[in-house]
């Protein structure tokens, strides 16, 4: 028997903002197995979802929806997601993982092995690494099939000239590696 959900109003944009940070999201139980969350970061507030076929065994199947509108001026978009526009993007996941009786199909992009590799994380900072990814990984790769990745693009993306520390970009590589290669 698994555990209850708590219960938490994510539909307002006033009550999220009323969320404390946290590495782990709140979930909103659409029925059973079918779960969407909303993650609050720092900087930015994400939509995922979370599906785990009813009477199966295992842990749940993941996916980013997209970006919250945790902004006031914020515009809904494929990226920018209001409570609406999560749950109609999670029903529709929802659908594809039931007609798949629970197994992930179609490509597996680099924004599903960060979600896999953050599941599995068992290192010493979650948090840093979380916003590692959010920051630096996802925006960029996320959306590239991991069977089709080239080095070319890796290379390009690792090589950007940006304002972080030499150490940290070698720690958001590293996390990038882990996560692709398993």
């Amino acid at each position: 028997m698994g555990r209850r959900v708590k219960a938490v109003d994510l539909s307002k944009r006033e009550g999220r903002s009323k969320l404390p940070v946290r590495a782990e999201p709140y979930w909103s139980n659409e029925r059973e197995g079918a779960h969407i969350g909303y993650y609050r970061g720092v900087r930015v507030g994400k939509w995922v979802a979370r599906y785990k076929l009813p009477g199966t065994s295992g842990g749940y199947s993941k996916t980013t929806l997209g970006e919250a509108d945790d902004a006031p001026n914020s515009i809904v978009s494929d990226r920018v997601l209001d409570w609406k526009a999560a749950k109609a993007k999670a029903t529709d996941w929802f659908t594809l993982m039931d007609k798949a009786e629970g197994v992930r199909s179609g490509p597996y992009t680099v924004a599903n092995a960060m979600d896999d590799y953050l599941a599995r994380f068992r290192g010493k900072d979650l948090v840093n690494t979380r916003r590692r990814i959010e920051a630096f990984i996802r925006p960029q790769l996320g959306r590239y099939d991991v069977a089709k990745l080239t080095s070319k693009q890796i290379k390009r993306w690792h090589g950007r000239p940006c304002r972080r520390a030499r150490t940290a970009s070698h720690c958001t590589w590293c996390g990038a590696k882990c996560a692709v290669n398993r």
